[in-house]
């Protein structure tokens, strides 16, 4: 398992590229870290093209749940997923943003980084 991140202060996006597996556990202290370092309104791209393992529905709920705990005081920058492929996957991962978009969060499923980056810079307000 590999994750890296690179943090981009003037565009506020982080890039969190995962190879291997990510556990559930790992996923909460990365966005835990996120709060503790002042980067929780960034936008970030999650690029999981190489990854390997799949949460199942209760951990994407679980996941939900610790998002909804960190954005109590501090708004949750916009999320974007790319890299899926496997259609049970997509399914189960389209259904956790969906419970998030309810809550007020964007987030959304990409086919390319490329694609992805356009819609975070269109989730920027004009203050940055």
């Amino acid at each position: 398992m590999a994750i890296r991140v690179v943090r981009d202060d003037a565009a506020q996006r982080l890039t969190v590229t995962v190879t291997g597996g990510m556990t559930t556990a790992e996923t909460r202290e990365l966005m835990s870290q996120q709060l503790a370092h002042g980067t929780w309104h960034y936008g970030v791209v999650y690029d999981l093209e190489r990854m390997t393992t799949s949460p199942n529905v209760d951990e994407l709920g679980g996941l939900a749940g610790h998002v909804d705990m960190l954005s109590r005081d501090v708004r949750r920058g916009p999320v974007a997923i790319v890299g899926l492929s496997n259609p049970q996957q997509v399914a189960r991962v389209g259904e956790y943003c969906e419970r998030l978009k309810a809550d007020g969060f964007h987030i959304a499923l990409f086919a390319s980084i490329a694609e992805a980056e356009r819609w975070l810079d269109a989730q920027r307000t004009p203050n940055g």
